[in-house]
């Protein structure tokens, strides 16, 4: 399951490019979780030229069944091709989009008994960004795109320290006072690194 985006992300990714921006930085390319999928702000920029990168979520395999990594989704055509070379046309609801595999279709199909369920329907579901997630998994496939996402460990392994110093709670009210005690969590975080590096 891809889960539902976070709000509290999707509202601060906003702020935080506009930080950027109004610094006189121009964003190009941004590294960033799958909660943030959900802001607007980020697509905008993306359709002007901004670079994206995260990594796809994997769908659930088994050995004994087919799942949807099996079937080949064309998110610009609409269609999903299963193993066996049947096309459907994805269809778009109020919440969700869906192909549909039914028994009539997969009836003499050697690959029924690995692929419909007991009640014979197979159903893919598609996310709202199928096609950037079908982008971020060509771009794994490449030396490039891999060391382009290892760029992102060493940042987080630096929030991950200031986290461990600053806690899970803020320790003041205030907007301004916690930046404060961000940036005091950052200081002693890189007072660590200079420590291990002249030890």
């Amino acid at each position: 399951a891809l889960g539902d985006p976070d709000p509290r992300s999707q509202g601060a990714a906003e702020p935080l490019l506009e930080s950027a921006e109004s610094t006189g930085f121009r964003v190009t390319e941004v590294h960033h979780d799958r909660g943030y999928l959900a802001s607007e702000a980020l697509h905008e920029r993306r359709a002007k030229g901004m670079r994206m990168l995260s990594k796809p979520p994997t769908p659930p395999r088994t050995r004994k069944r087919l799942g949807k990594a099996d079937f080949a989704i064309d998110a610009q055509a609409g269609t999903v091709t299963c193993p066996a070379g049947h096309t459907k046309t994805v269809h778009h609801g109020k919440s969700r989009s869906t192909a549909s595999f039914t028994r009539s279709t997969c009836r003499r199909c050697p690959l029924m008994s690995r692929c419909l369920p007991k009640h014979g329907q197979k159903v893919i579901v598609l996310h709202p960004h199928e096609d950037l997630f079908q982008q971020w998994a060509a771009e794994l496939a490449t030396v490039e795109g891999r060391e382009a996402r290892r760029a992102r460990v060493a940042v987080e392994h630096a929030l991950g320290k200031i986290s461990s110093i600053q806690g899970n709670k803020a320790r003041y009210r205030g907007l301004a006072k916690v930046q404060f005690q961000t940036v005091c969590c950052a200081l002693v975080a890189n007072l660590h690194v200079l420590d291990r590096l002249y030890a």
